[in-house]
């Protein structure tokens, strides 16, 4: 009995301990930082980077690696901005049951009057 018992409080232990995990964790934000941790500027102390010094080597192209990765960000979050301000165009155009410009009417099948003046209809019988 005693072993079972035992075997039981582990058990449940091990059960709560991990829900107790589990809360703290949801409660807790994932860190997502929007720069590079690490500065590049470390690559400078390595050695073998040919005839051209570090900087130009290593260190130069991860800058403007960032920079046109900023560039690209903003142009993506532009776009998006965009995209939202159609989409409400588009959903005020719906609701108000706007014609589109330029519409001349109902469409029917051979309604070509409009195009024909002189034309009268023939009397029907």
């Amino acid at each position: 009995m005693p072993i079972l018992r035992c075997f039981a409080t582990v058990i449940g232990a091990i059960f709560f301990s991990g829900l107790l995990a589990a809360e703290v964790n949801a409660q807790i934000p994932s860190y997502r930082p929007s720069r590079p941790v690490v500065s590049p500027y470390i690559n400078l102390l390595q050695r073998g980077g040919g005839p051209l010094p570090n900087y130009f080597t290593y260190v130069r192209p991860i800058l403007d690696q960032n920079i046109v990765n900023q560039q690209q960000q903003t142009a993506i979050m532009q776009n998006q901005r965009t995209m939202q301000q159609m989409e409400g165009q588009v959903l005020r155009m719906q609701e108000s049951n706007a014609r589109p410009t330029g519409a001349a009417g109902p469409a029917g099948f051979m309604n070509h009057t409009q195009f024909f003046s002189n034309y009268s209809r023939p009397a029907s019988r």
